[in-house]
């Protein structure tokens, strides 16, 4: 017999309805300048379009949206795509060939496919967990995998990462 956590996947489906809150931004924003237009390609439920607006940036977005055939809307890319298809959001994104930041778990290096893609890319490991239920139990870390922001800070000695000090 399966294991419970396979069986409840199964039952479940995908985590690729995980709305993100508006505290995931704040280690990445200040990175990105508002002078850019930021193109949300999968805006779920609109969170980050919203938390995006308020910070004081130009947003755009498409619903229903299509990652995979939508022309780029912006010029950044700024979303959390389903995590069943990262490696693929990835992809698309290497392929476009403009800047973006994609919210994923930090078992993404860990796989083959996303490693593929993610040459070049610079990470923000956010200091705790993010509650995307609500529920005040997250169970997994994300980070922010950025390409062509050109992340600057003073360590020279590990260029691609960033790992904030705890609030």
């Amino acid at each position: 017999m399966p294991p419970k956590p396979l069986i409840d996947r199964a039952r479940r489906g995908p985590f690729d309805e995980l709305w993100t809150p508006a505290e995931a931004l704040n280690l990445l924003l200040p990175h990105i300048s508002k002078r850019n237009r930021i193109w949300e390609c999968a805006p779920g439920s609109g969170v980050l379009v919203r938390a995006l607006r308020v910070a004081g940036y130009k947003v755009e977005y498409r619903d229903p949206a299509d990652y995979f055939t939508d022309k780029p809307l912006g010029s950044v890319t700024v979303t959390n795509p389903p995590f069943s298809k990262k490696a693929q959001f990835l992809r698309r994104a290497n392929e476009l060939g403009y800047p973006f930041a994609f919210l994923l778990p930090v078992s993404s290096p860990g796989s083959r496919e996303c490693q593929r893609e993610m040459e070049g890319t610079q990470l923000i490991y956010l200091p705790r967990r993010i509650d995307f239920t609500g529920k005040g139990r997250p169970w997994f870390a994300v980070m922010w995998v950025t390409k062509g922001l050109e992340i600057h800070y003073g360590d020279d000695d590990y260029p691609q990462l960033i790992f904030p000090e705890e609030e």
